[in-house]
């Protein structure tokens, strides 16, 4: 059975619905290395599970922003060389580990700070024998709200570094 795309285009057009000329679907290369990284996501779990997770944590964000940039080369009618395709890989992963640096230095930070507050006031509060006990108190309190920084300074880290490479692919 054949489907004849001009009458689809052009009911779907006096419908008012907008219908892609490129359209869009899998091609079997993309389905094969999603299996295989599913494989061998599965290879390292049995293997080391915090090395798979950390994995997995790191790679996909790069691989949806390269996906992304990807598409918006396609769009613009660009080829999207496999030297390209690394480069951006690269600097997608780059971009990610730049954010989760930032986001562990702000939650380090963030408790310590903490940690020589509560250490701090037990010193000039006179209990002088016991301020390192509460810095230790103040810094484990402050691994919460460190959290809670580390995570929004990674966020923003993440939007401020994500974009440009992306704008730069859509001019």
């Amino acid at each position: 059975m054949e489907v004849d795309r001009t009458s689809i285009s052009e009911a779907s057009r006096a419908a008012g619905v907008r219908v892609s000329s490129a359209g869009s679907s899998f091609s079997l290369a993309f389905l094969f290395q999603i299996m295989t990284a599913c494989s061998a996501f599965i290879a390292v779990a049995q293997w080391s599970l915090p090395v798979a997770l950390g994995a997995t944590f790191l790679l996909t964000p790069a691989f949806v922003r390269t996906g992304i940039v990807a598409d918006m080369y396609r769009r613009k009618g660009k080829r999207f060389t496999w030297p390209k395709r690394l480069e951006i890989f690269l600097a997608s992963v780059g971009v990610v580990l730049l954010a989760l640096l930032a986001g562990a230095v702000s939650c380090l930070l963030i408790s310590v700070l903490f940690g020589a507050i509560a250490a701090a006031t037990s010193w000039f509060a006179g209990a002088s024998d016991l301020y390192f006990e509460a810095g230790i108190l103040g810094t484990a309190g402050g691994i919460i709200w460190g959290l809670a920084g580390g995570l929004i300074v990674g966020m923003v880290a993440m939007m401020h570094f994500w974009a440009p490479q992306m704008l730069k692919a859509d001019s």
